[in-house]
């Protein structure tokens, strides 16, 4: 937590932010949300600070996985809406976003990315309404992500099976029949 606190070790935030999610507790949960809700100097990220960024969002559903943290699922169940992030005042945006709506918008990706990693039933449900009955907002920023929410269901539907560990199975012994097909 203090490395991912540490201006000077900006490079390493994306793999700090990783790890807590895989080996951290509920207080990396709260941890990695002050992460993304730091106030920036800039109002353009480095491509590193954007890399922690997703990383942090994402880990939260790693820790969702594996301690139940109901704090990290309610968090990234609300980042499903786009314009939650100005309400956390999420500031800065990546380095080719042209517009915070697009870039909030990206963050509400990275969101249903760590939803799908969390294999929590509530979590599949907030994926499921996603595509099926979104909210006028949340309809918005679906728009041209139905092939991109569809596999992402995908990997939900693997880690709520067989969890983490089995999901990673699953696609290295994929990659292997591709492999042998080749």
């Amino acid at each position: 937590i203090e490395i991912l606190n540490s201006d000077a070790e900006e490079m390493h935030w994306a793999r700090i932010a990783g790890m807590l999610g895989v080996v951290g507790d509920e207080q990396a949960v709260e941890a990695l949300i002050a992460f993304v809700e730091k106030p920036v100097v800039e109002a353009r990220l480095s491509q590193a600070h954007h890399d922690a960024r997703r990383s942090a969002i994402t880990a939260l559903g790693y820790l969702t996985n594996s301690t139940g943290s109901e704090r990290a699922l309610t968090y990234l169940i609300g980042g499903l809406t786009p314009n939650v992030w100005r309400q956390r005042n999420v500031q800065g945006v990546a380095p080719w976003a042209t517009s915070y709506q697009e870039n909030d918008r990206l963050l509400s990706e990275y969101a249903l990315y760590g939803l799908a990693f969390s294999g929590n039933p509530r979590a599949g449900q907030a994926l499921r309404s996603l595509q099926q009955s979104p909210t006028a907002e949340q309809a918005r920023f679906r728009n041209g992500l139905d092939s991109t929410l569809k596999q992402w269901l995908e990997v939900y539907d693997l880690v709520a099976e067989r969890g983490v560990a089995g999901m990673h199975e699953h696609y290295k012994a994929q990659r292997e029949l591709e492999a042998q097909r080749r």
